[in-house]
C-alpha cells in the first residue's frame, strides 16, 4: 500500500485493529456494544453544549440550545438559562450571536472537535488494555 493511502486509512485500521485487540471473549461485544450505546448518550449534549462553549469562549452570545429530553435536555435546561428541553433533533444550536465575526463563527463550529483528541487518546488505551466497555465508550 502506498504512503499516502496508507496515511488516509489510518482512522479506519486503527480503530479495526484496537477492536480486534478488545473482542477477545464472546461477552467482550455486548460490553462494547453497551458502551459505544452510552458514548452516544453522553457525547450528544455534550457535542451541542460545546458548540455553545465555543461561542461564548470568543466573545459570541447564545440564546438558545435545543436538547431532547432523551439526552438530558431537561436536567441541562435547569443548568443552563439558555438550554430548551426538545428539539427536532437529538440537539442543536438554534441560537446564537457571533457579532459577525468568522473567528467566532468558527470557534463555535469547530469546538466539539476537541473531543477528537480525548477520544483517539481513550481509544488507544482502551484497546492497550483490552477493555472493550471503555473502547465502546470512547
Amino acid at each position: 500500500m502506498s504512503k499516502p493511502l496508507r496515511f488516509l486509512t489510518l482512522p479506519l485500521t486503527d480503530l479495526l485493529h484496537g477492536q480486534q485487540r478488545t473482542l477477545a471473549r464472546r461477552r467482550d461485544l455486548a460490553w462494547l456494544l453497551g458502551g459505544l450505546a452510552l458514548g452516544w448518550w453522553v457525547y450528544v449534549p455534550l457535542h451541542e453544549l460545546l458548540h455553545a462553549f465555543g461561542c461564548l469562549a470568543t466573545g459570541g452570545s447564545v440564546s438558545r440550545l435545543e436538547v431532547d429530553p432523551l439526552y438530558g435536555g431537561a436536567l441541562l435546561a435547569r443548568l443552563f438559562p439558555w438550554v430548551v428541553s426538545g428539539s427536532e433533533y437529538a440537539g442543536r444550536l438554534s441560537g446564537f450571536d457571533t457579532g459577525g465575526s468568522d473567528a467566532v463563527y468558527l470557534a463555535t463550529d469547530l469546538a466539539p472537535f476537541l473531543l477528537t483528541l480525548v477520544a483517539v487518546w481513550a481509544l488507544r488505551r482502551a484497546a492497550r488494555a483490552g477493555r472493550p466497555g471503555l473502547f465502546g465508550v470512547a
